[in-house]
């Protein structure tokens, strides 16, 4: 198995990288799309896959040195004349697209309820769904205000545009958050601009790629790094080796865990080394997070680290609770956590929620940006782990970095920019 000791993503390293033999005709298909790619609609190119089928040859025409058959080399132009025209069409075509996409008509509701939120598909029982929940209902309690949650039926684009639909025609703000609603909302907010959005754990990009700054949305994210740092620091000292391990996608709340991870591993050890690995997408995800999970576990690594979503996070605990290791999670406890989870780093959406509620209720917010929320404003904790792993002591050396950090001593990096610069 390759090793990194290297602190940048792009050393990221994968498990069975072209998938099984099993895969059927086109074991193409099984080729692992990183989560950044499966967040922002990155799709490979089959056709530039290891194990695809080989290209057509073109088979050269029969000269026999009579000036070549007539009626083919008509048949031939015919083909690359028509092969033009349809270029022309399509190119017209996707030129008519590209500019009705950008040119949305809006349209005037009136909504006379207040806030919506759509959660995951999993409804409330989804940890994050149900952190916002309550504090979007202990807000509506307090305000007055006329509050529901919408549940999607199916995880479908089609599903996700239709209740977008119905939340923005009837209420005044709605509140979502994940990557995968970013291209629903980059037209929703601009064709209900009399809605306000506030989106959490994503952002809005335009069709080539750049953050759009939408006017009537609000982004919110939470500096992972901090509790992360805390997490690399403690990780450190109770291990037996300074060889650590994170399992997350390139999406920004991953990286910004694991550079904070990194960096506070790095301030209990300098020689600290972290091998990664990225989930990819096969017929068996969890398969495949438990085979690299395992390789991590074999190749030394004592406690894994990972920022993925629960399904994958289920996977990976069960190969930590087979190997007698120690996993750190992160968004919330896992369902049936026993003494493999060392600790997890947790996002406090409700306290969040209601503070951008009660402000924007003041008009003292500013949509059409992006803000975060960290231990500042006591939106993060590392929970206290339940295990004699922890001794008192270096417990409260953990809770004295908290401090700093949290009274702005110490800055953690959350961007490769940023962690290079304190190396």
């Amino acid at each position: 198995m390759p090793k990194s000791n290297s602190p940048f993503p792009d050393d990221f390293i994968f498990v069975e990288p072209y998938g099984n033999t099993d895969v059927g005709d086109n074991p193409g298909d099984n080729e692992p799309i990183s989560s950044f790619e499966q967040q922002f609609g990155g799709v490979a190119d089959i056709n530039k896959r290891p194990g695809a089928p080989p290209e057509s040859r073109q088979r050269s025409g029969n000269n026999d040195g009579r000036g070549g058959n007539n009626k083919k080399q008509k048949r031939i132009l015919i083909l690359v004349l028509t092969a033009i025209a349809l270029l022309v069409v399509v190119a017209a075509i996707a030129l008519i697209l590209g500019n009705s996409s950008q040119s949305i008509k809006p349209v005037m509701t009136n909504p006379t309820k207040d806030i919506a939120l759509i959660t995951g598909i999993g409804g409330l029982e989804d940890p994050v769904s149900a952190s916002l929940w309550e504090g979007i209902e202990e807000a509506g309690r307090q305000k007055g205000l006329t509050v529901t949650y919408i549940v999607p039926k199916v995880d479908t684009e089609k599903e996700f545009n239709s209740i977008l639909d119905e939340a923005c025609k009837e209420y005044q703000t709605v509140v979502c958050y994940g990557q995968h609603l970013a291209d629903n909302l980059l037209i929703k907010a601009q064709t209900y601009t009399q809605t306000r959005f506030i989106y959490f754990d994503g952002s809005v990009f335009t069709g080539e790629g750049d953050t759009a700054t939408l006017a009537n949305v609000l982004e919110v994210g939470f500096r992972v790094e901090e509790a992360s740092y805390l997490a690399g620091y403690m990780s450190v000292k109770i291990s037996s080796k300074t060889c650590l391990g994170f399992i997350g996608g390139r999406d920004e709340p991953a990286m910004r865990s694991y550079y904070g991870y990194y960096a506070g591993a790095m301030y209990a050890n300098q020689v600290t080394e972290i091998r990664s690995g990225l989930p990819g997408s096969s017929s068996d995800g969890n398969k495949r997070m438990k085979s690299l999970a395992s390789d991590l576990y074999k190749d030394g690594v004592q406690i894994i680290f990972y920022s993925v979503d629960n399904a994958y996070g289920q996977a990976i605990k069960e190969i930590a609770q087979q190997e007698k290791k120690k996993v750190i999670t992160s968004g919330g406890v896992p369902k049936n956590a026993g003494s493999e989870v060392l600790t997890t780093v947790v996002k406090k959406y409700d306290i969040v929620v209601k503070d951008i509620l009660e402000k924007s209720a003041k008009n003292t917010l500013t949509y059409g940006e992006r803000v975060y929320y960290g231990y500042t404003e006591n939106a993060l904790e590392l929970m206290k782990p339940a295990t004699s792993d922890v001794s008192d002591s270096l417990w409260k050396q953990v809770e004295d970095l908290r401090g700093r950090v949290a009274n702005g001593q110490i800055k953690v990096p959350g961007t490769k920019e940023e962690f290079e610069s304190k190396k």
